[in-house]
């Protein structure tokens, strides 16, 4: 599989395809939600309230709306509870979409950098997106090419940076695209600072600083 990170608006990409990791209730929430919901306009979250709610693990194909895209997937894949983010479950999900994509036609794929937790740290679940997104493009043997889009600096950086490292484990108790290509991130590999507390979106998604 090629990857590439792009900065630009998710909700636009030139492809043919693109996959939101997603909550049960399937709601576009937070930053993904801000990008997504005046170019689909409403038919799509209408849309996707017919299939909730979804099970953990499951890959919801909806229409494109009013976006480039001929189909968009909902990989269900982030729990309401706490603070209890399975970034297993997010990467097997995400890579089962994928697959489902190539296998329905799609040669070129978008995936928004994204975040479903708004009840979580950013600074510690944004890094461990940045990772999953960089191991399933390396760990992932398809023909397809995917772009990893990103909406500032700072998370492209964690994109471009991210470094392979352990999960951390849950506690239980601008419109013109430029690209880079993904490559495997030396150790020295300076990590980018943490977005200040005040750019973090209300009502969930990233938290990712505002472009």
């Amino acid at each position: 599989m090629v990857a590439t990170t792009h900065l630009g608006n998710p909700a636009k990409a030139d492809t043919t395809a693109c996959i939101l990791p997603i909550n049960p209730m399937l709601h576009l929430r937070g930053e993904i939600g801000r990008h997504f919901v005046p170019v689909a306009g409403p038919m799509l979250q209408q849309e996707a309230m017919r299939y909730a709610p979804a099970k953990m693990g499951d890959i919801v194909p909806l229409n494109g709306a009013g976006t480039p895209y001929r189909r968009i997937y909902a990989a269900v894949c982030y729990s309401f509870l706490a603070d209890a983010v399975d970034f297993t479950l997010v990467e097997k999900t995400l890579k089962r979409a994928i697959r489902q994509a190539e296998d329905e036609g799609h040669k070129e794929i978008a995936v928004p950098f994204f975040a479903d937790a708004p009840w979580a740290d950013p600074t510690r679940v944004l890094p461990q997106v940045a990772l999953i997104m960089q191991r399933v493009s390396q760990g992932t043997k398809l023909s397809t090419r995917v772009r990893f889009m990103a909406w500032t600096d700072y998370l492209r950086e964690l994109l471009n940076n991210a470094e392979k490292t352990v999960y951390v484990a849950p506690e239980q108790e601008p419109e013109e695209e430029q690209v880079a290509e993904i490559a495997t991130v030396p150790k020295a590999a300076k990590t980018p600072e943490k977005p200040a507390a005040s750019s973090a979106s209300k009502g969930g998604g990233s938290r990712a600083k505002k472009p």
